[in-house]
């Protein structure tokens, strides 16, 4: 029989909780989990993978090794310096891309070939610590066959550079090592090591399942004992009451992937796994999981029977997920205080007493705004759905929504927000056809969309009335409020306003922002391109080397001035501005640093809105950053030098070359 290897699909809520607007509610609850690979079909896998054991080993008077392109490699035995058990080897990378690893980006590098013969049979680690530069390091058995590859790395562990791999010889058997280069032609200083390292396979004690049938919610939990503390993927497969394998379609139901949660302390690991599954692969009532370490030593397969969630009270810890227990009714698992401490809190809903509701039909974009009572001020969304003149439902006939553009603070809120309606009713109907569909059917989700936009706009025609609610970060709704549609008032210039016009209509000349670390109102204001007067920016211009420009910097003390880019941010950042000397392409690309940077740039400095950025990057070559702009002659950008979740503070470089 085969055996289907699925993705564990996952209900992730996509909201804007930025204060931003705009972005549409899904209609099911928020199940945060770690998603699976795509699905894959393989013959049986009942058997864990084999290990990488190569060829037969190769003997001592086996004659001359295979020829690389560069010629004979380096032979670390011979050449190196014996170190412990190992050895150790300094030496230049060629300046020519004469290999490629499996785990390599778009960019090419310089490399250079070591030849390694093990001394005795058993488990080889390779590292790259101590690199002058960002590697890539993979293992081949031919010196010019990459089909032969063993083990491909890129960063050993997040935010570092160097890089590390380790598989088995035989005594006597050769592997061929490639130092490779994430980005560069040029020649580099490279350290290359071999350690012998012990491999056991992980011990796996206990297993707990848990199953919310109701959701959908699955979490499993494995703990044990793994001396070298390098447990990293999860197996499960599903089964009937009576052990059989749980099929659909005649096929066998298992899952392999990463582990997202694991605890390694002296030599103890407890691993955790939390998602959610589509509504056909519930019924299952048994789990076989096993674990495996980085050297591909799997554990012991558990069987054990899957619980529904238990009830825990308030204040108790809790499982964000709902699979391994739940909150009693009147209560949700939430993180308060923002520590990744999530416990069981009291919850009530949010209760409106009035509010407004505009239209402004230039744009088709809706605005609310309410005024009402929430004891845990955390109402943050606006539901809304429109009415015709006999108050019936028009447009998706339910009710969407979207982020607040603004909250006051307190038990006593007034909040207000916009969305433009046609929209936001394509983004609901996308997201909700593509989470029922598991993805699969992307096609038939773009064209659903395309016609509840349409409907939608034809709705607007219709509407007089707009019933609204405010929902809290629980998902909890107050009840509704039956609000008379008004036309969207123009306002002054230093009036509050929302992004899409909803709300307010700034006047000619003027537009609706505010800075990206402000947690005020936006207003309409004259837009300006340059950094506030109390923030600091450094000159590239200033930095001039030959014909580039190149500027080393630390932002470890720098605040946050510059908020997030589009693809993260938002720790200590450092904003640069530069200004093409003539019109063309030019590439910004960081260097020289240990760090998982991330680099984005804007037109406006103090803007965060999308149309004022115009790139963002996070991993280019390695953990560093790069991206290429066409730029007008003297009209300045600004760059800003950030970290991947905000996690980089420390020494770069940040280069511009003319393309």
């Amino acid at each position: 029989m085969r055996r289907l290897i699925l993705p564990l699909c996952l209900a992730l809520w996509a909201c804007d909780d930025d204060g931003g607007g705009g972005g549409a509610v899904p209609p099911m609850p928020d199940l945060p989990g770690t998603p699976l690979d795509a699905a894959v079909a393989v013959e049986d896998a009942t058997a864990p993978p084999p290990i990488i054991d190569a060829a037969p080993p190769i003997e001592a008077d086996a004659g001359p090794a295979p020829l690389c392109r560069e010629g004979d490699p380096i032979h670390l035995n011979a050449e190196g310096t014996a170190e412990g058990d190992g050895w150790r080897i300094v030496g230049q990378t060629h300046s020519a891309n004469n290999h490629d690893g499996s785990c390599a980006g778009d960019e090419v590098g310089a490399d250079v070939v070591i030849r390694f013969t093990a001394p005795q049979a058993g488990y080889w680690r390779f590292s790259t610590q101590g690199s002058e530069f960002d590697t890539l390091l993979y293992a081949q058995l031919d010196c010019d066959a990459g089909f032969s590859e063993l083990a491909c790395n890129d960063n050993a562990e997040a935010g570092a550079n160097h890089s590390e791999i380790a598989f088995r010889l035989d005594a006597g058997q050769d592997a061929f090592i490639i130092v490779d280069t994430a980005a560069g032609m040029s020649t580099r200083s490279f350290t290359l090591t071999a350690q012998p390292v012990p491999a056991t396979a992980p011990d796996l004690q206990e297993v707990f399942a848990h199953f919310n049938e109701e959701t959908g919610a699955l979490g499993i939990r494995g703990v044990g004992l793994d001396p070298e503390e390098d447990v990293v993927i999860f197996k499960l497969a599903l089964l009937k009451a009576d052990g059989s394998p749980f099929t659909v379609q005649g096929q066998e139901i298992a899952f392999e992937q990463e582990l997202s949660e694991v605890e390694s302390v002296e030599g103890h690991f407890d691993a955790m796994i939390r998602g959610s599954l589509p509504p056909e692969l519930a019924g299952f009532k048994k789990v076989t999981f096993s674990v495996r370490d980085a050297l591909e030593l799997w554990s012991q397969e558990h069987t054990v029977e899957v619980h529904g969630p238990a009830e825990v009270g308030v204040d108790a810890p809790c499982d964000f997920v709902g699979a391994f227990n739940l909150c009693a009714e009147g209560h949700a698992c939430l993180d308060r205080d923002e520590d990744e401490a999530f416990t069981c809190a009291v919850i009530t809903a949010p209760s409106l007493s009035k509010g407004d509701a505009y239209y402004n039909e230039a744009t088709g974009a809706l605005g609310v705004r309410v005024f009402g009572q929430d004891s845990e001020a955390d109402a943050r969304f606006a539901m809304i759905e429109p009415l015709d003149a006999d108050g019936q439902a028009i447009g998706l006939g339910q009710a969407i929504g979207f982020a607040f553009t603004h909250v006051t603070e307190g038990a006593s809120f007034e909040a207000y927000g916009g969305a433009v309606y046609p929209d936001l009713c394509a983004s609901f109907t996308f997201d909700d056809c593509m989470q029922r569909t598991g993805g699969e059917d992307a096609d038939r989700c773009q064209t659903n969309a395309r016609r509840a936009m349409d409907d939608c706009a034809e709705a607007l025609g219709l509407m007089t009335a707009l019933r609204v609610q405010a929902r809290d970060i629980s998902r909890l709704d107050s009840e509704p409020l039956i609000i008379d549609i008004e036309p969207t008032p123009s306002v002054e210039d230093g009036d509050v306003c929302d992004l899409y016009a909803g709300v307010a209509i700034c006047p000619e000349q003027r537009v609706c922002v505010n800075f990206a670390t402000s947690d005020v109102a936006p207003i309409c204001q004259g837009l300006q391109d340059h950094c506030p007067e109390d923030w600091s920016t450094v000159d590239l211009n200033a930095h001039r080397r030959g014909r580039w420009w190149s500027y080393r910097g630390d932002n470890s003390e720098a605040p946050n001035h510059g908020g997030r880019g589009s693809c993260g941010g938002g720790g200590p950042n450092i904003v640069h501005t530069f200004t093409a000397p003539e019109e063309g392409r030019y590439e910004f690309v960081i260097e020289d640093t240990d760090g998982d940077t991330l680099m984005f740039a804007r037109s406006h400095c103090a803007l965060a809105q999308a149309e004022y950025e115009l790139a963002c990057n996070d991993d280019s070559a390695g953990y560093l950053s790069a991206f290429r702009l066409r730029l007008e002659a003297d009209v300045p950008v600004y760059v800003f030098v950030d970290g991947y979740n905000g996690g980089f503070a420390g020494p770069y470089t940040l280069t511009v070359r003319p393309l």
